[in-house]
């Protein structure tokens, strides 16, 4: 989901990825850059 407002992403692992013990990792270091470099309104990217 996308909370316009305060330029927060929240997003859900699935599957293998959902139980990962790196997924904070590839969260904030691949996920959250390629948004934030797509969309620069967005501030935080946040797992749910």
């Amino acid at each position: 989901s996308y909370d316009e407002k305060e330029g927060i992403v929240d997003i859900s692992f699935q599957g293998a990825c959902a139980h990962c013990p790196i997924s904070d990792v590839t969260l904030k270091h691949l996920i959250e850059a390629e948004i934030r470099a797509e969309f620069p309104n967005i501030k935080e990217v946040r797992s749910i």
